[in-house]
């Protein structure tokens, strides 16, 4: 019987091990079952593997560590996982790993999702407790493959994580919420919110219970109806904070706390301070950019340096003292982030622009490169519309678009190019001046297509000059030229022009469906990022008196923040241990639950009735 079981796993036939030796009539010891075990789970047979399981084989005792070593032997030498083991390795021993012996599905979990073997990876995310991490992090590995994880992770409500969470959430909001929010010993202290994050679970970030949790933490204790305009008038007159203008779920006593600590409050006052800064650096660079020193800089150059300095330290603290990575991947993770990349861009530019205007030779380029850096702080206001119900998805929209941009500019170029070069040497074949030449092969093409034509009356930088200092307009083949222009004109404005039009709007059909769920999604991070801001902000004086002491306060002391209120919303939350055990507990019951449903719904089905009146 065990040459026919063997023979059984080499064809995959579960069909006739389950009705022939699986019956009832032998009787099978759980040591006889290990190395068909083995030979199923290298052959990637998760139907026999459950077939074992279920007939007296117990995990904890087959999958020890020599087994498991020899599963990872087992990875073909073609595949990118062989190469990094033997990189780990080095060569000096067969690659292996060691696993936590308390988790043997989890492991064998593990070691199905780095195998990518879809299928085996669902049996035994099905036997492993914790149910909801597991399967996030499984969605962040087999995001590519239809037949796992990846593929369920785009269907809201189907039979992966979202359909999981919403048995969680149909039974119990507040134990769902903790269920999201609660840091996993198993998963290295990470959260359900932190998973989905990296897995790019976009659908699960629009469950209902997701956007209700990271709604009521964006508020706080405040309630979530509170207007705008009582918020931006309490933070400018924080008195009203102990009145009845706005509703707090919370003590009385607490509200200053609570006010303070708030998400939105932190969002509202850097938005509010924001718009200041930029009152000011526009303020200097028009009205108040004195000359260089001993005359230079004024009273508001100097306030605005102070600004832009704190501005910098609270980038410093964003990326070297938030979480509890190591150095450098909080800062590697810190630049993931583009709008991080963006403020990094601005600072170094006023650095730049800063230094220079202290010097008189440079003092000119100084004021330039300032200008300029205004332009990029400006539109650091962008990221504000994130927030925005309305705004936040067409954001989406516009980013995808860029790249349309991008892909357009490139086909223009050539043709600009093309026409420009070839104009300019039959108008102007003795013109020698070189900035002149760059003019009129890049500038007059592009304004043409706007229908700026005549040159003399378009280029400023030839205004004023004698039109007996222009060389001949060469008229041997002007004909030719107007011949090009036609053409230029005709495939400028019609056919790329259009082409980009039609472009946008095939992307704007693509991403207008998806564009929701990709600002549920990103709205995790901007409500991570505010209330990742240390309170010290709101709880030494409000911070519309000042915006250099606090935060150079709190960026002095960045491994001794003050403890934030922990709310059932608030992002990451260590359980006792026996509130961890109930969760758990509580999760598998709804994992349980959820698959007898699937069960029931799948032995219903029609498909399933044919089937099995086919096979009788």
């Amino acid at each position: 019987y065990l040459d026919e079981l063997r023979l059984a796993v080499a064809w995959n036939r579960v069909d006739i091990a389950s009705s022939k030796l699986f019956c009832g009539d032998i009787q099978w010891e759980p040591s006889q079952l290990e190395d068909p075990m083995r030979d199923a789970l290298l052959g990637d047979r998760p139907a026999l593997v459950r077939l074992f399981v279920e007939n007296g084989l117990d995990l904890d005792e087959f999958l020890t560590w020599g087994r498991l070593s020899e599963l990872y032997r087992g990875v073909p030498e073609a595949s990118l996982l062989h190469q990094l083991l033997e990189r780990r390795q080095g060569g000096a021993e067969p690659p292996h790993y060691q696993p936590r012996t308390r988790n043997p599905w989890t492991d064998l979990f593990i070691w199905a999702l780095l195998l990518n073997r879809g299928e085996m990876a669902t049996y035994c995310w099905e036997m492993v407790r914790k149910a909801l991490g597991g399967r996030l992090l499984g969605c962040g590995e087999l995001r590519g493959d239809p037949s796992g994880c990846g593929g369920e992770g785009e269907t809201p409500g189907g039979t992966g994580w979202g359909s999981v969470f919403g048995e969680c959430y149909g039974n119990s909001e507040s134990r769902a919420s903790q269920l999201l929010v609660r840091r996993s010993r198993l998963w290295g202290g990470a959260t359900c919110l932190q998973l989905a994050w990296l897995a790019e679970a976009r659908c699960f970030f629009a469950h209902d219970g997701v956007q209700a949790l990271l709604t009521q933490n964006w508020w706080g204790e405040m309630e979530r109806s509170t207007p705008v305009w009582k918020l931006l008038l309490t933070f400018f007159c924080p008195p009203l904070i102990f009145t009845h203008l706005i509703t707090f779920r919370s003590v009385w006593l607490w509200r200053w706390r609570r006010f303070w600590g708030a998400p939105v409050t932190a969002f509202l006052g850097n938005v509010v301070m924001y718009l200041l800064f930029l009152l000011l650096f526009s303020y200097v660079l028009l009205l108040d950019f004195a000359p260089p020193p001993p005359d230079g800089p004024s009273a508001s150059e100097a306030l605005l340096y102070i600004w832009v300095f704190t501005l910098l330290c609270e980038e410093l603290r964003q990326g070297c003292f938030t979480g509890h990575q190591p150095l450098a991947q909080r800062v590697r993770a810190y630049l993931q982030d583009p709008w991080n990349e963006f403020d990094l861009t601005a600072l170094g530019l006023f650095l730049l622009g800063a230094v220079c205007r202290m010097f008189p030779r440079s003092y000119a380029s100084g004021r330039t490169v300032l200008c300029l850096d205004f332009m990029v702080f400006t539109l650091r206001l962008i990221h504000i519309f994130a927030v925005n119900k309305q705004l936040g998805p067409k954001m989406i929209i516009v980013g995808k678009m860029m790249k349309d941009v991008f892909l357009f500019l490139f086909f223009l170029a050539v043709w600009l190019v093309a026409y420009g070069v070839t104009t300019e040497g039959l108008l102007h074949p003795s013109d020698q001046r070189l900035a002149w030449i760059f003019r009129r092969v890049f500038y007059r093409p592009y304004l043409q297509i706007f229908g700026q034509i005549p040159l003399n009356e378009i280029d400023g930088a030839g205004r004023g000059s004698p039109l007996e200092a222009e060389p001949c307009t060469n008229t041997y083949a002007n004909w030719l030229v107007l011949v090009l222009l036609v053409i230029f004109l005709l495939v400028a404005n019609i056919l790329l022009l259009n082409l980009l039009i039609a472009m946008f709007s095939y992307t704007f059909a693509k991403v207008q469906g998806n564009s929701d769920t990709y600002w549920k999604s990103q709205r995790y991070s901007l409500i991570l990022e505010y209330h990742n801001r240390p309170l010290i902000w709101g709880w030494t004086w409000p911070p519309h008196l000042g915006p250099a002491g606090p935060c150079l306060l709190f960026t002095c002391l960045p491994s001794h923040p003050r403890p934030r209120p922990r709310t059932p919303g608030s992002p990451a939350r260590d359980l006792s241990p026996e509130q961890d055990t109930q969760l758990l507990t509580w999760e598998a019951v709804q994992k349980e639950n959820h698959l007898l449903a699937l069960g029931r719904q799948k032995r219903d089905s029609n498909t399933e009735r044919l089937r099995r009146t086919s096979q009788k």
